[in-house]
């Protein structure tokens, strides 16, 4: 028999799953969570999602961001 504890990702179109024995203990399944929660990026995304953003704005920072690494791949 094991314990399930699931989160739904309603924004992410996933869920994170901690499968668990009976013997673990709840601060080990929380440091499992939240450790999977950091490695997916969860929490970005729903910053991120907090509010609509523009296209051409996206497109702008993406850019942007281009140009900077191209700097610093060239410069080398």
């Amino acid at each position: 028999m094991s314990k399930n504890f699931t989160i739904f990702g309603d924004i992410c179109n996933y869920m994170i799953i901690v499968n668990l024995d009976n013997k673990t203990p709840i601060d080990k399944a929380l440091k499992m969570l939240k450790n999977k929660v950091i490695k997916t990026k969860q929490n970005d995304i729903l910053r991120e999602k907090k509010e609509y953003t523009k296209k051409s704005v996206v497109l702008r920072t993406q850019k942007k961001k281009a140009i900077y690494q191209q700097k610093i791949t060239s410069s080398r």
